[in-house]
């Protein structure tokens, strides 16, 4: 039976064949990294990468030719957008944080178009305990706090529908599971 190679053993090795080069990453220009993808090279070296990845990418050079990893971390980031302002592609229901909860829980929702929507909560026998959202809501990220004060401990299932006003027959319906703990 062969014993694995350690990770120092394969560095040492690579380091020793000039493979890996000694003085850690290249610099890689801010003007890349915010275009998302693109091409660097030099004269000892080149990086392409792909939009929406970290550069993950080709790294090549004189003696050696790497195909994977993480060849940037950002120093600054130049824009923050709050989540709420962000415009979803999809619907989605998340699950509330915390659960189990006491007294209360967050429910978080997106809407990539704005939308006619109802989010209710119910317990294990299908009865409605609370209805927190029932309106017309812009598309986007949302948060929904739910008040459990008169709520008894135990599972309870809330649920989305939405239906969007822009779009016929576009509509979308989920269910999830929370915990009441008192």
């Amino acid at each position: 039976m062969c014993k694995p190679i350690s990770f120092l053993t394969v560095l040492s090795l690579l380091l020793m064949l000039g493979i890996v080069p000694l003085f850690g990453q290249f610099q890689i220009s801010n003007s890349v990294m915010g275009s998302g993808a693109g091409v660097l090279s030099g004269a000892s070296h080149g990086i392409k990468s792909t939009a929406g990845q970290v550069f993950i990418g080709s790294l090549t050079g004189a003696n050696y030719h790497s195909s994977a990893g993480f060849w940037y971390a950002a120093q600054r980031i130049t824009t923050i957008m709050p989540w709420e302002e962000l415009v979803p592609i999809k619907y989605d229901l998340l699950q509330n944080y915390p659960n189990p909860f006491n007294p209360s829980t967050m429910i978080r929702y997106a809407l990539p178009l704005p939308s006619e929507v109802r989010l209710d909560v119910y317990n294990v026998l299908g009865q409605r305990v609370a209805i927190l959202v029932d309106g017309f809501i812009p598309a986007g990220y949302h948060t929904v706090q739910l008040e459990a004060g008169s709520m008894a401990s135990g599972m309870y299932i809330y649920r989305l529908s939405a239906r969007s006003k822009g779009t016929p027959g576009m509509s979308y319906h989920a269910i999830k599971r929370m915990i009441l703990v008192r």
